[in-house]
């Protein structure tokens, strides 16, 4: 009965830590016509007891897609990583934000009756962006935020979407 006990106890922080290391899934947002998709969460720094922090790293993808007879409507968008901060309490706090990415539509292709544009960062439609953290052994994620514009400065979309957990 006690090695049974004993197994159990062993086996759960184990499952536990397969759980935080294994790939995250990825995620997606969209709002109309504004769609995005992250994925591909890395995490440097994750040494127990450091006390140093690290880096957490995501690959961004977006689009937006409109009927053939319909124009876009993107002039250009602002991208954010924040990093979020697991509380006590179960919550997830903000405690670190990056500088905004600037990005606008690419090349349009034709996909049937919809003509779909992706998102571009600097000549890259899917970028890894990066966000470093302070830390003693805190689980953290990463929160990527995406503001989509008209020309005329009108906010079109709040995209928002979440990355898995690292403990840095």
């Amino acid at each position: 009965m006690i090695r049974k006990a004993l197994a159990i106890g062993l086996a759960v922080p184990a499952i536990s830590a397969l759980g935080l290391a294994s790939p995250s899934a990825a995620s997606s947002a969209h709002h109309g016509a504004y769609h995005q998709n992250t994925g591909g969460l890395r995490c440097t720094g994750q040494v127990h007891d450091d006390g140093d922090g690290g880096r957490m790293s995501v690959v961004v993808r977006g689009r937006e897609i409109r009927p053939q007879d319909d124009h876009f409507r993107t002039a250009y968008l602002r991208t954010r990583l924040v990093a979020e901060e697991k509380t006590y309490n179960g919550g997830w706090k903000a405690v670190k934000w990056t500088k905004a990415h600037h990005g606008r539509l690419g090349a349009t292709w034709d996909a049937g009756a919809h003509n779909i544009s992706p998102f571009v960062w600097r000549g890259d439609r899917s970028p890894r962006f990066r966000i470093t953290v302070r830390g003693f052994d805190d689980l953290f994620r990463v929160r990527v935020v995406t503001r989509v514009f008209s020309d005329e400065g009108a906010l079109l979309a709040k995209l928002v979407t979440r990355e898995g957990a690292c403990r840095l």
